[in-house]
């Protein structure tokens, strides 16, 4: 194989190995943790994925509560910092 695409696939994975520590320390089911885990292990793709569409911030605030994209863009644009122009 070619040396740079297997310093490509060790960086993948140490990369990897590191967003898969993060997500197992959050407050997810764990069926969501083993199809996360499973996508991030796709080379090079997976954590971009994983880095686009995984945001537990839509789905849970202060206390464990569900919320949709649109209550959460209505609760950021309410936020005094877009409000001081």
């Amino acid at each position: 194989m070619d040396k740079l695409l297997i310093i490509g696939l060790v960086l993948h994975f140490i990369i990897a190995i590191v967003l898969m520590i993060s997500l197992w320390r959050k407050d997810e089911t764990i069926l969501a943790k083993f199809i996360w885990s499973l996508i991030i292990l796709v080379p090079f793709i997976g954590p971009v994925i994983y880095g686009a569409f995984f945001d537990p911030l839509l789905n849970k605030i202060g206390n464990k509560t569900k919320i949709t994209k649109s209550d959460a863009i209505k609760h950021a644009l309410a936020a005094d910092h877009f409000n001081d122009r």
